[in-house]
């Protein structure tokens, strides 16, 4: 370990040259300081931030804007678990989380949750941006020192200092390549666009459509499901699908209501398949899957995505490292021999 008394002997001058030298405190004539950032160098001198940080008493408070819990069918529980585990592990090194929940299908309690969180004063912000035109206005509003990590979507053209992601609209062409092969280019596709939506919705959507631009003899048509995170919502729609497409060979769905549409295509026991895509490994998903009447699943690690946007706010905030602006998360295809591989 490479110590201030080291660096003080090979430069020829006191350690409290040497401590005035590495925090910038002056009263250090030019020469000297050559002198002593020539040491650190070639010591490869790095200083122990996390020392200081536990010398001067300092608790960290990290912000966490995340919708409800209890919505999307429990989506949510999966990255705040993954924030949680972050939490417990960094207790002693003074790191605290402050949640701040909201209605991700209310305009209303997301401008809430935010007021509230700018009451707080916090040292690094960790946020989904659900409502992608509404966080763009409140982000204009944040302390300019104060940085901020998106997780699950993004906002474009922000100043973030990190956002960890998958990537919807790729993900969105392999759902379509996915569909493509189950139905051997012939009859017709419905893709359910969950709204309001959010950036990373419409990318997968977007994504999803493109795809089928290439191929012919697939008839693809995309509807809107003016959700507000109910099944009932997305099951009347099927429903109407159904009715109006009597050639219809599959169903994509861009968030994690899959399961609705599973349960309807089991009630209605058709004897024709139709095949079934869509997003995250929940409960109600899983247990389709297992039953055949979903065929593809595609997972976002979401409880990776919570713990690694804590962890590298703690890289950045207390540690004083460099951190990348883009981790992308692998795109997951899980089908019914894989699926208890991906514990929830």
């Amino acid at each position: 370990m490479v110590t201030i008394k080291k660096i003080a002997e090979r430069s020829g001058v006191s350690i409290g040259t040497v401590d005035r030298v590495i925090h910038n405190r002056g009263n250090v004539s030019k020469d000297t300081e050559t002198r002593v950032k020539n040491a650190l160098h070639e010591l490869n001198y790095t200083p122990n931030i996390f020392a200081r940080q536990l010398k001067l008493r300092k608790t960290f408070t990290f912000g966490v804007l995340i919708p409800s819990p209890d919505q999307d069918s429990r989506y949510w529980e999966m990255p705040a678990a993954g924030i949680r585990k972050a939490e417990e592990e960094l207790k002693g090194h003074r790191i605290q989380i402050c949640l701040f929940h909201y209605n991700r299908y209310s305009p209303v309690s997301f401008t809430k949750a935010c007021e509230n969180m700018l009451t707080y004063e916090i040292d690094g912000l960790l946020m989904v941006p659900a409502l992608t035109s509404i966080a763009e206005k409140y982000i204009k509003r944040l302390p300019k020192d104060l940085p901020y990590v998106f997780f699950d979507s993004i906002v474009p053209q922000s100043s973030c200092l990190s956002y960890i992601v998958q990537d919807s609209y790729i993900s969105g062409k392999l759902a379509g390549r996915l569909m493509h092969l189950l139905l051997s280019n012939q009859g017709s596709v419905a893709a359910i666009r969950v709204v309001p939506e959010d950036f990373h919705i419409a990318e997968r959507i977007r994504g999803f459509q493109d795809y089928f631009t290439q191929v012919h003899g697939i008839d693809l048509k995309t509807v809107d499901a003016h959700s507000k995170g109910d099944q009932n919502t997305i099951m009347d729609l099927v429903h109407q699908i159904l009715k109006e497409n009597k050639d219809l060979k599959g169903i994509f769905i861009s968030n994690a209501l899959t399961y609705c549409i599973a349960q309807v295509l089991e009630g209605k026991k058709l004897q024709k398949k139709i095949h079934v895509i869509g997003y995250d490994l929940i409960k109600e998903n899983i247990e389709y899957m297992k039953k055949g009447e979903i065929d593809f699943l595609i997972s976002q690690q979401s409880e990776r995505q919570g713990y690694q946007g804590i962890y590298t706010l703690y890289r950045h905030v207390v540690l004083k490292e460099s951190v990348p602006r883009k981790i992308m998360i692998p795109i997951d295809i899980i089908t019914k021999e894989n699926v208890d591989y991906y514990p929830l």
